[in-house]
């Protein structure tokens, strides 16, 4: 308990009952999963409170609970033996006490941000590192102020590398993660047209990502994109160590180099990456070019926490490529599909069709199915009408477009010359169309942001959820 007070000093916490000298063995903000010695914290969202079911976890054998300072305090029925701490708020409380057990812990952290790539790069990273050390990584999209601080508080004292995946849609959020995460090194893939809203145009999105760098542990190393003329600027102010990573054609100084990338005879890629003036050549189970910069990135990252260039060889091609991010998977009727319905910005859109292109053989056949981009505000007409444009750009056999601004994307691709257009009203209606005119080899290319619930349509038109 003493521990806990002292991670939430800011906060003035009040121990309204319990045994100040009692010792926790763990947290949890998930009252079904409450277990015998941990703290329970309950977390406050648009439509749940946590403090609703503080008792049903003190009574499943959780040993304590954190109450929010608008709350009235013990509540009849709650065990008097439970630990009860009150403070400012539960939300910035969990971020307290993940930041104290991450300073207390050995292992060094790789923080990972980015308007595109990131989830792609914390793998390669965490796979790079995994031939040498041991490595813990957050889950899924556990990269938020919720899933940062679970992440942390899983890691144990024997973990010797942590990488970690920071996402953010709004002002100020970096720089709370970034100081709950206390980087010994922090990477940014690049920068984008993404979270506009939220973050205030591009020049925002800039200022906050960067954030990262400027709040690293003291002594920390800046990964930096040179091929990335915004982070290649922002990274002039950094004082302090730095990686550097780009392409042969733009950034031959770059410490890690992208030297070469060309498509497999298995639908990977072969690279070779120079460190040192030492090569590299590795083959990644990856889809798209545009893999080989994530892949340096990644390189670069592992690199500043101590990888050699055999963990970055051995690493990058036992890389096993995420759930519905740029994976190609088995579809019915012969169809192959290209699955990155997890999200979608304007730069990844264009990766994502340019790839499709790619991959389609001579005399095949190219068709997309394209959701929505989210969080792009006063700029999403615009956005959605060049993507539009730049879909009829690549000679696409067909295009099916869902959820919002469906109507533009189509009408735009109309306007520019491409003949096979269809709007969509939900995953069933794309499905039925893909069913209707494709044919045994074509390509489909299946992005979106999640709230079209693009994985749907994966799932409609897959045959097996194995890669091929």
């Amino acid at each position: 308990m003493r521990e806990i007070m002292e991670a939430l000093a800011i906060q003035a916490p009040v121990l309204l009952q319990g045994d100040p000298d009692f010792v926790f063995q763990g947290l949890t903000t998930d009252s079904r999963r409450a277990a015998p010695g941990q703290l329970f914290v309950p977390l406050v969202g648009e439509n749940f409170d946590g403090h609703e079911f503080i008792g049903r976890a003190l009574a499943a054998g959780a040993s304590g609970a954190l109450l929010d300072q608008a709350r009235t305090g013990i509540q009849d029925g709650w065990p008097r033996s439970a630990a009860v701490v009150q403070a400012k708020d539960t939300l910035e409380g969990l971020g307290l006490i993940a930041g104290w057990w991450r300073r207390g812990l050995p292992a060094q952290v790789l923080a990972v941000s980015g308007s595109m790539g990131k989830s792609t790069v914390k793998e390669m990273a965490a796979s790079i590192l995994e031939q040498r050390y041991r490595v813990h990584k957050n889950k899924g999209n556990f990269n938020n102020l919720i899933g940062l601080p679970l992440t942390l508080l899983a890691a144990g004292p024997d973990t010797e590398k942590i990488v970690v995946e920071l996402g953010i849609n709004q002002l100020g959020e970096m720089e709370r993660l970034a100081e709950i995460a206390r980087a010994d090194a922090a990477l940014l893939t690049n920068v984008g047209p993404v979270h506009l809203e939220g973050l205030g145009g591009l020049e925002g999105v800039v200022r906050a990502k960067t954030e990262l760098w400027r709040r690293m542990k003291p002594g920390g190393t800046a990964v930096v994109n040179l091929d990335d003329r915004f982070l290649k600027d922002a990274a002039a102010g950094i004082p302090g160590e730095k990686v550097t990573f780009g392409t042969a054609g733009k950034s031959p100084g770059a410490d890690v180099l992208l030297r070469r990338v060309r498509p497999a005879g298995d639908g990977g890629l072969n690279l070779v990456l120079e460190i040192e003036g030492k090569a590299c050549e590795a083959d990644l189970p990856a889809v798209g070019l545009f893999q080989g910069l994530n892949a340096a990135a990644a390189a670069a990252g592992a690199y500043a926490l101590g990888a050699g260039l055999d963990d970055i060889c051995g690493g990058l091609t036992e890389f096993e490529p995420i759930p519905h991010r740029m994976r190609l998977l088995k579809g019915v009727d012969g169809l192959t599909l290209l699955d990155d319905s997890y999200n979608a910005n304007p730069g990844a859109m264009e990766q994502a069709l340019a790839t499709l292109v790619q991959l389609t053989p001579q005399g095949g056949r190219s068709l997309a199915v394209l959701g929505p981009m989210a969080e792009l505000g006063e700029e999403s007409g615009e956005a959605h009408r060049r993507l539009g444009i730049y879909v009829a750009g690549q000679g696409l056999d067909l295009l099916v477009t869902m959820g919002a601004f469906a109507g533009v994307v189509a009408e735009a691709a109309r306007e520019a010359g491409l003949a096979g257009v269809w709007e969509a009203d939900g995953p069933k209606e794309a499905a039925r169309i893909l069913f209707d005119f494709g044919r045994q080899g074509d390509f489909v290319l299946i992005k979106g942001s999640r709230v079209a619930r693009m994985e749907e349509l994966v799932s409609l038109m897959s045959e097996v959820r194995d890669e091929l």
